[in-house]
């Protein structure tokens, strides 16, 4: 009996070590498979503080979407979450790897759209621009008092 335990031990083991290794994708990969990004740049440093531990998020939206749509999550083509952040002197630079929205795969899409930034801190802040061309692998944009919205 023990022995048997201890074969059924060793081939969960094993199974379990198949499926991880099988299973996952390696994300250290530097490889963005042409994935599109969105750049937002000019970040201040109040807007990063209050970035900092809380989801920003960007979606990118057929043309024309309004602020209530975009809540709804209407006309959405593809989004993704800030996940590279960095400082150059005053300011912050946030990146985010786009992803389709109904494959889940890593968005290659180009044209014109607009784009929503969504931080959810409390109250969330939301910053839109309108017509925002997507053709080359970064497309940048700045967000400020002047692009930000408020849906409510």
């Amino acid at each position: 009996m023990k022995k048997k335990m201890f074969l059924m031990g060793m081939l969960s083991i094993i199974l379990a070590f198949g499926i991880m290794v099988i299973g996952c994708s390696d994300d250290s990969s530097s490889d963005d498979g042409g994935a599109k990004k969105i750049k937002v740049t000019n970040i201040t440093v109040a807007q990063a503080n209050r970035w900092d531990g809380n989801d920003a998020m960007v979606g990118v939206f057929k043309k024309g979407t309004t602020i209530q749509q975009a809540l709804n999550w209407d006309g959405l083509v593809a989004g993704g979450y800030f996940e590279d952040i960095s400082q150059s002197g005053s300011t912050f630079t946030a990146t985010a790897v786009l992803y389709d929205i109904k494959s889940e795969k890593k968005w290659t899409g180009s044209g014109t759209y607009d784009i929503y930034v969504i931080v959810e801190t409390s109250p969330p802040e939301f910053y839109q621009k309108k017509n925002v061309s997507i053709s080359s692998s970064t497309t940048s944009i700045s967000v400020s008092s002047t692009t930000q919205v408020n849906p409510f």
